[in-house]
This record gives structure tokens, sequence and C-alpha cells, in this order.
């Protein structure tokens, strides 16, 4: 330890990102009576902070490391609690509970608002506008501490599956954590209340409560992380038991005893398990589930070792110690530094520009915690007065929301204008000189009917679910099936059976296309074969007058496959069911409107040679009642597919087609369903 050192963090005030850095146990240096200041710990913040920087840097995978943030708070937190407990008397354990909340909102508060309004600036000038209006909601969602929830909101819907990464996803962490610093302390105070109320000692009771507590988050976390992974790394639910580690920790330890040698090994074993775990393997979708017991077990041995003053000398270091103050801020700082790198530089990140990440993120970080979070967390205004820090934190919120929702009504104004202009040209309508219809800010949300009415199935949903369109009381029908390249089309097929006089039932389901997936090599949901069956027999069962399914499926190498939708091609045929396999449309490998607007539509289209093979390659199914539709022509004409044609935006992100443009660019479709339909052709319908 540096000379000097122990004085100055000894009396330096304690942080919430951590809380509490003072144990309260009998020193395990003196073995008398006090409170021992945990160096270790404070090192470990800034260790697990850098470690899940350089793995969202370099590796674009998740470290572990905010499984130990929660852990290390968890303890530190509930010690604090148990502190306020012991204190004689309900009133003045209530008060010393609300100004912990205080505390709380002081910490908390100033650092998430200056991140939050700093990256509202940097994304208006590096974001493209499409991204503007997702990250504003994302940006409210943050300041008010209910990040994981949005993320996963728009992440289990398929139509955002496209959007790209919030420079405000970072927030979900601490949402979780100021979740759980509202909920622990009210558990806690039960627990003992409890206790008191049937005359037993508190500990017996909080351990019992705690335990409980931890299997059964354990054991939804193990259950959500195998039934749906995405939907469980965000979940309060989740993860609270890895906050009940660190409470147990803290419950328990006064009790710990251990040989100083043992105690150091398993410091140095945690160090290394949280350093080398992401090295290993990606755990990226694998946690929370049993998996994060590793990093967890790992920071408790740290937290363990650093009581009795074994830990690491690493995490004693005189930066680590120095630079753990800050690690709070940096670790909200590096994630829309991250973001709005790749979106202004490369979205592979070298090198040297991820040591520029890092160093900016730093210097973000230290300046945000000594130059706003301390002076505010140690105003003597602000530590006298409740009031005072309430009025402050809510006019820092107000402030910052203000923005946020300025900045979120000026883009769902633009967003009005914009689908005034798509219906104008709709309608019939020319797309006004310099413009795109949709505009690129807009796109995204240019997606069919189905999508809009719930007509179209979720990639993991059972069953089967159909709904009709068109004219509903013709006995002529057309049934789409397969999955979202099938939906795009409906609307537009929907509009033609209006006119012509047919019946229209959708069949979709995200991520599954009409074939025998088992075959495809793909990674398909296992409700996608029953569908898939379901499918095929309901359309054998009850057959329509035509099929219309996609015969192909692009990639975004420029494959093309279609050998494993055959079987199910041939039974429809033996059942002489007339089918219309259309080829699929092109994929890009990043964002079409987000290309358009960062570098202009010309940079963004792609030759046909490498958007699609050759038809000549092609496995078309030669079947009787079968009828194969190359549209190729209609998107990539020239040999070139380019974003927009004639002031029409083709895609609404990387592989769907815009609702506007299937509606305007349908006609070869309309004219291919016609014939095989026998109607007489309509001027009207024909785009």
């Amino acid at each position: 330890m540096p000379p000097g050192w122990g004085a100055v963090l000894a009396n330096r005030p304690a942080n919430l990102w951590t809380r509490y850095l003072l144990a309260d146990t009998k020193s395990a240096a003196t073995g008398g009576a006090g409170r021992q200041y945990l160096y270790g710990v404070q090192g470990l913040r800034t260790v697990a902070a850098f470690l899940v920087a350089v793995y969202h840097i370099w590796f674009h995978r998740v470290s572990g490391g905010v499984d130990i943030f929660f852990v290390v708070a968890g303890f530190f937190a509930t010690g604090s609690v148990l502190r306020i407990m012991g204190r004689p008397g309900w009133r003045t354990r209530l008060a010393d509970l609300g100004q912990y909340w205080l505390r709380t909102l002081r910490r908390v508060v100033p650092s998430a608002v200056v991140v939050i309004a700093g990256t509202v600036v940097a994304s208006v000038v590096f974001l493209p506008r499409s991204q503007w209006l997702s990250a504003g909601q994302h940006g409210l969602a943050s300041l008010t501490m209910r990040e994981n929830w949005h993320l996963i909101e728009v992440g289990s819907d398929y139509l955002q599956q496209g959007v790209a990464v919030s420079p405000f996803q970072q927030f979900w962490a601490l949402s979780i954590q100021v979740q759980l610093y509202a909920i622990f302390p009210v558990i806690l105070a039960a627990g003992v209340a409890l206790a008191e109320a049937v005359k037993l000692r508190p500990r017996p009771v909080l351990a019992v409560i705690l335990t409980g507590t931890f299997a059964a988050s354990l054991a939804f976390s193990v259950w959500l992380t195998q039934t749906d992974q995405p939907v469980a790394y965000f979940h309060l639910g989740t993860r609270i038991w890895e906050f009940a580690a660190g409470a147990l920790l803290a419950l328990a330890a006064s009790r710990l005893v251990a040989p100083p040698g043992v105690l150091k090994m398993a410091g140095w074993t945690g160090l290394l398990t949280i350093v080398g775990f992401a090295a290993v393997l990606d755990p990226s979708r694998l946690l929370p589930g049993a998996l994060s017991l590793v990093p967890v077990v790992a920071g408790a041995a740290i937290i363990a070792a650093a009581r009795a003053r074994a830990e690491p000398g690493l995490l004693r270091s005189r930066f680590a110690l120095w630079f753990a103050d800050s690690s709070f801020a940096f670790y909200l700082w590096h994630w829309p530094v991250l973001v709005l790198y790749r979106w202004r530089f490369s979205e592979s990140v070298s090198f040297t520009g991820g040591l520029a990440i890092l160093l900016v993120s730093a210097g973000l970080a230290v300046a945000t915690t000594k130059l706003v979070e301390q002076l505010i967390r140690q105003s003597p205004l602000l530590k006298r007065s409740a009031v005072a820090t309430i009025v402050a934190s809510a006019l820092m919120v107000g402030a910052c929301g203000g923005i946020l929702h300025g900045w979120l009504a000026e883009e769902r104004k633009s967003a009005q204008t914009a689908w005034r202009t798509v219906e104008m040209v709709q309608a019939g309508h020319s797309v006004p000189d310099g413009e795109l219809a949709p505009a690129p800010h807009v796109a995204t949300a240019d997606h069919s009917s189905p999508y809009l009415l719930n007509c179209n199935m979720g990639a993991t949903e059972d069953g089967l679910k159909s709904c009709t369109w068109g004219d509903k009381t013709s006995e002529i029908t057309v049934a789409v099936v397969g999955a979202s390249h099938d939906a795009q089309w409906i609307e537009s097929i929907s509009n033609l059976g209006e006119l012509s006089g047919f019946r229209v039932i959708s069949m979709t389901k995200n991520a599954c296309p009409f074939g025998d997936v088992a075959a495809a090599g793909f990674d398909a949901d296992p409700s996608c074969l029953d569908w898939n069956y379901a499918v095929l027999q309901r359309l054998l069962d009850e057959p329509p007058s035509l099929v219309f399914t996609m015969a192909t499926m692009t990639t975004t190498s420029g494959d093309e496959e279609s050998a494993w939708k055959l079987p199910y091609l041939e039974r429809l045929s033996e059942a002489a069911i007339k089918v219309l396999g259309v080829r699929d449309n092109p994929r890009f490998e990043n964002r079409v409107p987000d290309c358009v607007e960062a570098k202009g539509l010309d940079a963004c289209g792609k030759p046909t040679s490498e958007a699609l093979p050759p038809p000549e390659t092609l496995q078309v199914p030669q079947l009787p009642h079968f009828t194969f539709l190359d549209i190729t022509s209609e998107y990539c004409p020239d040999d070139h597919c380019p974003a927009a044609q004639d002031g029409l935006l083709i895609y609404r992100d990387n592989d769907h087609l815009t609702t506007t443009w299937t509606l305007l660019r349908g006609g070869t479709i309309h004219n291919a369903i016609r014939d095989l339909l026998g109607l007489d052709a309509d001027p009207e319908s024909v785009a």
C-alpha cells in the first residue's frame, strides 16, 4: 500500500456503487472493535468495470462483471441496512432508512443525468436520424430506471430486431440495481420486524428469508434462461439471487473463519476466474442461469479474502483504488462511447480504437465523478436536508426529462410529416423531389398489417394462428404461408383480393419459413417444426385455390437455399393444390435506412451478383401445379440492387421490404395471382 493511502482512503466517504465499504465486523488486522476498510473490494470495482468494457469493445460479449457488481452491491447494502436495523427504536430505524435512500439519490442521480444528457447530445451528432426516436425512448426508460424492462419489451418485438443497439442500453444494470436498492431494505426491515414480533434473533430469520429468496430467484433464473434467454438477461427476477448472495455473505461475514493462506488462494482464484471467465467461453447466451454462479462465487471469494486483508495485490494497487470512485461513471460512459464510435468509424473496433474508447470513457468518468457527483453527494446542504436532496434530484431528473421529451416530440412531429408523404404517395402522387417514401427515419415502422393486428406469430410461439383478409365473402381463397418475407406481401395481396374478389388467409410465423426446416440446416425454434406441420395439414384438409409462399430463402452472404422446401411443395402438388413460389428478395449486411442516412443512396446498394446467385443455379422444383416467379428485376434492375427506386425506399431494415414498396411495385405478383386464379385483369389493381 503506498504511504499515506490508508489514511486518505479511510477518511473518504463511501460510494453507493459498492456502498459502505466499511464492514460491520471486527478488524481483521487488529482484532479490536471497529470497521474494516475493504481495499480489495474497492479495487475489484475497477477490475470489474474494465472487464465489462474490454469484453464489450474487442470481443462483443459479456464478461460476468455485472454479476459481480450485483454481489458486491448486495454485500454492502445489506451491511448498511443491518447497522440501521441494529439501532434502538423503529422511529430511528425508519428515519435512518430514509437517509439511506436519500444517499442513494445523491449518488445515482447526478452521474446518471450527466451521462444521459451527454448521450442525447452525442446521439444527435453521430447517430442517423432513423435511430433517434428509439434512442430517445431508451433514454426516458433509463432516466426512470426501467431500462431493463424496456429492453425486454422491444427485444421481444420482432419488428425491432433490425434496430441498432441503443446507446443507453447499459442502464439496464443500473436500473436493476436501483430497483434492488428499493426492495431489499424493505425485505430486511420486514424480516427484523417479524423476528422481533415472534421474539427470535433477527439474523437466523433473515438467513431463512434471504436463503429462500436466493433459491427461488436462482431457480427462476435457470428456468427462464433456458426458456427465453434474452428476456432472462434483463429480468429483475433472474438477478435478485445475485444480490441475495451478497446479502447472505454480509449476514455470515463475521462467522466465516479460514486460515489466511486459504483465503489468499481463494482471492487469487476468484480474480483469475473473473478475468478469464469470458475468455474461456462466450457466456453471452448462457447468462444469467446456473453459469452465473461462476462470477458470483468468484466475487464472493474476493470479498472474503479482502476481509482478511488477503486479497490479490493487484486490487490494492494505486490506480485500482484511485479509479474505483469513478468506476460507476466509467461503466455508464463506456457504452455510448463504444456505440457512437461504431457508427462514426467502424463496426469492428481496432486495438488503437479500443484504447481510445477506454481513455475517453475514463476521462469522462473522472470528470463526471469529481466535478458533478462528488460535489453533489458531499454537499453539506443536501446532507442536512431531505427536502433539499429530493428537490435537487427532482430538478436534475426533470431537466433531463425535459430534454428527452423535447427530442422525442420533435421526432414525432417529423415522423408525422414523413407519414403524410407516404400516404400521398400510396394514393398515387409522385414522391416530392429530394425526398424518399418512406423517409429513412420512419422506414422501420413501414411494416404490413399482420404485425399491427397481431396476426403474425412470434418465433417461439406455439400453435397455429390464421387471419382473413381481402374479400372475406369470396369462395376463392389465396393462402399466404411462411415467415416474415411472406408476411410482408399480405397487405399488397389483400388489396388485390378486395379489388379482384378473392379471400386471403394468412398463416405466418417469424423466423419460420414454410418447408422442412428440420432438414434446412439452420437453427429453427422447435415450435417452427410443429407449426409447419400444422400449416401443411390445414392446407391439405381445407385446400385453398392458391398458396403463396417464398420458394427460396436468401442469406446475407449471397447464397440462396430451396431444396429443403421441396418435400412440402411435393405434398401440395400431390393434392393438386396450386402454388405460386416467389423468389426471395436480397439481404444486406446492415440496415439500409441507416446506410442511406449516413452514406447516401449510391453507397447503399450492391451488385445483383453479390446479392443473389445466378438464376440458373437455383434448384427450382419441377412439379405439377407449381409456378415459380422470379421478380429479381423488380428490386434489382440493371444488375444492381439499389436502396431505393424512383423515390421509393425498398427496405425497412436489412432484408424486409417496406410496405409502401410492396403496395406500389407488386404488379408482377398481382398478375401472376390473377392468371393462376383465372381472374380477369383489373387495370386499377396494377401498380
